[in-house]
């Protein structure tokens, strides 16, 4: 299913860029220390003493028109920790969402915060949230690349209440999560602090002014200043994990079930930073954590392999560092590694990235023009990823990567440069790549290579942009440490949109954009697809946003040359508080990849995200997808995917996943295959226990269940699991 991006994003920060210039003076922050407790009632002596400062302006949906209701933010030095308090009252507080959440989740609750760049470089912010239950989130945001990251997690306190007037925020942010040069004297710190108000619009509310045309976000922060003699702390965690799992399993209904036995790791991070902007980290045995299954995706009728997303501590962190334009790290390809490394640092106006792991198995994702699938390397593995960025200001930039994997017979090895250049709304972008790879496993006996490139123009204001692209990939390139899916082919695109924003109107926003794209094979002289498509899109009322269009294309498959037209309808709406709906429809023609056909589409997928009460939420998202030709229906898929919550505080919550899929064939449609319908059922119930990020506890069981019309479903595995982690820091 089609979903909105995350963080400031969803937030409603959605237009082109923020923030004008401020000609305010910085904000001065007083130190002053004393003992505080987190809890949302602003009764420390100290916050009489703040330094105090608002959110007057309300830029989203509005363009810098008076805030709807009034924030008032007290900003503290403690000499250990940044402490920040928010007053924000609400004409009616009836209408306040708040809902006990799991960390990182409370995105579309009432929540307010800071982005805060503490070395003033605009390249780089960390994101502090809290809603209005108290519900923590924090994220990186990179400038450079324009990406937030909501996997970063720091360790800080915070609070709310919830009163007759709105709500109160309080957070205590040790210096050691924020990081900045110690320094005897005062520092500039680039802040901007936001409220997030979902009514019948996401209203978004700031300390400062927002100017659509500008793309920079970072460079027009407001300004404070002080911090002299503030202590970063010794930057040192030690986070010991123990994880428990046992697990049975079995081939056929009626086997018994087999088991190793009980699987008990060790597993151990360590953290530690020399000076503020280095930080170098090892583990050893990072478990890859069975605490959150993999969303359900449709795997019926394409060529590609799935995408999913990483979740181990180790390699999320810093993870930033390794971004570039095309997806050369995609550290999932780690699949069971024994120990690893990593060193990740700024420099004044360089950036600099290095880990390591050694792998117990090599899994390899193996690309082609017309599909791509994972292989798998019966050797251990050693994997490198190195990285330097030189940011000749905020927003422009120039870098290179290096990955390399090897095994036993196996190497690879990918050199990469990027840059980026902005001036006003004018940017391009360009990467080249080159690898070298030894796969006897793999594609060919002998040694090959191959070199890619990206290219790309855009220019973007406050109503319109135009961009062109162009990428091309040799039949050799790999990307062995990443996720680069497709080569042998070359592919040129050009499109525009243009934007209205109406005022007292149902619709705040109105866009139309569309593109002009062609792709031929490099190592045949052939053409893979010529594609014209446009689309119609809208933000309104009830947080509405709705996207209609389609196109037409000429895609070859196996020696012939099919003609495609296509239309699609995404919509997503909040009639009614806290509860989402949204609906993604695809139809027309489809290329029956198995039978090489051309076949008829109609994809479904409704989704809904809501909270039952104050504690217990629910996340549903369905797919339903066919495929029709020739009198009958080729494949008919169903699959359902259930996150079912019950939060009973801050720290503990009880979670059930549901994911349950089947697929229907006509065997006179599909030679070869043997069932005319298969299925599959997995549960997993999680208790949970967070302290903080890291120091937790989870306890759980799973199971999966399989069938088709010539097996009855039966149980084919089952397992209980627990993992204790403790975050140290002395």
């Amino acid at each position: 299913m089609k979903k909105l991006p995350l963080a400031l994003s969803l937030l409603a920060l959605t237009v082109p860029g923020l923030l004008a210039a401020q000609e305010s003076p910085a904000l001065s922050i007083p130190r002053i220390e004393g003992a505080m407790k987190a809890d949302g009632k602003l009764d420390e002596p100290f916050w009489q003493q703040a330094a105090v400062t608002g959110m007057p302006y309300e830029i989203g949906p509005g363009e810098n028109t008076p805030a709807g209701a009034e924030t008032t933010v007290y900003i503290v030095d403690s000499g250990k920790s940044l402490r920040v308090a928010f007053k924000a009252k609400d004409p009616d507080p009836s209408k306040i969402i708040a809902v006990l959440r799991d960390r990182d989740s409370a995105f579309k609750d009432d929540f307010l915060g800071i982005r805060i760049d503490t070395f003033n470089t605009q390249q780089r912010a960390l994101e502090f949230f809290v809603s209005a239950r108290g519900v923590q989130m924090d994220l990186t945001y990179d400038e450079a690349n324009g990406d937030e990251d909501e996997s970063w997690d720091a360790i800080w306190d915070s609070g709310a209440q919830i009163d007759a007037d709105g709500y109160t925020v309080e957070m205590d942010i040790p210096y050691s999560s924020l990081k900045f040069k110690h320094s005897t004297e005062a520092q500039l710190w680039g802040i901007q602090f936001l409220r997030i108000r979902p009514r019948e619009n996401r209203f978004v509310y700031s300390d400062s002014k927002d100017d659509r045309n500008n793309k920079c976000q970072l460079c027009q922060q407001s300004k404070i200043s002080g911090f002299a003699h503030a202590d970063p702390g010794k930057n040192i965690l030690v986070n010991p994990t123990l994880t428990a799992g046992y697990g049975e399993d079995r081939n056929a209904p009626g086997q018994p079930f087999s088991s190793d036995g009980t699987n008990i790791d060790f597993g151990l991070d360590l953290t530690w930073s020399p000076t503020p902007n280095n930080t170098l980290s090892a583990t050893y045995n990072p478990d890859f954590s069975q605490i959150e299954i993999d969303g359900a995706q449709l795997d019926v009728n394409t060529n590609f392999a799935l995408f999913y997303p990483e979740k181990r501590p180790f390699f999320l962190e810093s993870a930033d560092f390794f971004t570039t334009p095309s997806q050369l790290v995609y550290s999932r390809n780690i699949a069971d590694p024994d120990y690893g490394l990593r060193f990740t640092g700024r420099s004044g106006d360089n950036t600099y990235g290095f880990f390591g792991a050694s792998d117990t198995q090599t899994n390899v994702l193996r690309p082609g023009p017309f599909g791509s699938r994972i292989g798998f390397i019966n050797a251990e593995s050693t994997d490198l990823v190195g990285t330097y960025r030189y940011n000749f200001n905020s927003t422009s930039n120039i870098g290179t990567l290096v990955t390399h994997r090897s095994g036993g017979d196996y190497s690879s090895t990918l050199t990469a440069v990027d840059g980026k250049w902005q001036k006003g709304g004018h940017t391009l972008t360009a990467q080249f790549m080159h690898s070298e790879t030894d796969d006897a496993l793999g594609y060919s006996a002998d040694p090959f290579s191959g070199d890619a490139y990206f290219l790309a123009y855009n220019y973007s204001d406050r109503e319109k942009s135009f961009n062109l692209r162009q990428f091309s990939y040799d039949p050799g390139f790999r990307a062995d440490m990443g996720f680069i899916g497709q080569v042998d082919f070359t592919k040129s695109v050009i499109g525009g949109a243009y934007r209205w924003y109406p005022k007292n109107h149902f619709f705040n926003q109105i866009s139309i954009n569309g593109d002009w794209d062609i792709t031929h094979q490099v190592s045949v002289e052939r053409l893979m697809e010529r594609e014209i498509e446009a689309y119609v899109s809208a933000n309104g009322k009830m947080q509405s946003f709705i996207q209609t269009g389609g196109g037409q294309r000429v895609r070859y498959w196996r020696g012939v040359n099919y003609d495609e037209t296509f239309y699609t309808f995404y919509g997503q709406f909040t009639p009614f508080k806290s509860w989402q709906f949204e609906l993604f429809y695809r139809g027309g023609d489809q290329i029956d990849f198995r039978n090489n056909a051309l076949g008829r589409i109609n994809t479904f997928e409704p989704g809904v995200t809501g909270s039952i009460n104050d504690n217990i939420s629910l996340n549903l998202n369905y797919v339903d997808e066919s495929l029709s030709r020739d009198g009958g229906t080729v494949y008919h898929a169903r699959l359902l995917d259930t996150r079912l919550s019950w939060q009973f505080n801050l720290r503990q919550r009880l979670r059930l996943a549901i994911q349950y899929g089947t697929t229907d064939f006509d065997l006179s449609l599909n030679p070869g295959q043997t069932d005319a319908e298969l299925s599959d059922f997995g549960t997993q119930l999680v208790y949970s226990y967070k302290i903080n990020p890291r120091t937790v506890f989870y306890a759980g069981y799973s199971d999966n269940y399989f069938g088709s019309d010539s097996i009855d479903s039966f149980q084919t595995n089952r397992s209980l699991f627990l993992k204790l982690g403790y975050a140290w820091q002395p």
